[in-house]
């Protein structure tokens, strides 16, 4: 089906390079963004994101991709995911940012290890154990996604692979990949 004037199609960023992402981090003594063209599971490379806590408390460090303003209500967004380091690792989160800067939604999980494909229905809260969203945020306003970890205590190294972000339309299919 053809787009008609003023739509875009499905959303898809390339996790290929770095380029287009910003590091963001909160109680870490250093952060940093690199590509892995050898990790992978899409493409050319995979996004690496290395941080290592201050020594008061557990940090987190992730990086944000500006996005066209989107609205995802109601889409499927998937994305694979390695923790390289899951005895420092202690959760992995994705979040959406309206217009205002406001979270949208965000979610977490535990316990990646190896490469696993997260497939995200934006808006259900049912489908996860854990869901946040900051009053009056607006999910049809969506203009950046951040996606981060932490750590489990202070002073500890955390490094994390993330790859292929894109909108589904079959998202049992992409679950079985």
């Amino acid at each position: 089906m053809a787009l008609q004037a003023g739509e875009m199609g499905p959303l898809a960023v390339s996790l290929d390079t770095t380029n287009h992402l910003s590091v963001v981090n909160y109680q870490t003594i250093e952060a940093g963004v690199k590509a892995n063209p050898v990790d992978k599971k899409e493409g050319q490379g995979a996004v690496q994101v290395d941080f290592t806590a201050a020594a008061q408390q557990a940090g987190s460090a992730g990086v944000e991709i500006e996005i066209p303003l989107r609205n995802l209500k109601g889409k499927t967004l998937a994305f694979w995911v390695k923790n390289l380091t899951p005895e420092s690792c202690g959760s992995l989160f994705v979040a959406f940012f309206d217009q205002a800067g406001r979270r949208a939604e965000m979610r977490a999980w535990h316990g990646a290890r190896d490469w696993m494909r997260l497939v995200i229905p934006v808006g259900n809260k049912g489908l996860w154990h854990h869901f946040e969203a900051e009053a009056e945020a607006d999910i049809t306003q969506i203009v950046k996604i951040r996606f981060y970890a932490n750590s489990r205590e202070p002073s500890q190294t955390v490094s994390v692979l993330w790859d292929d972000l894109k909108e589904v339309t079959d998202p049992t299919i992409e679950m079985l990949q």
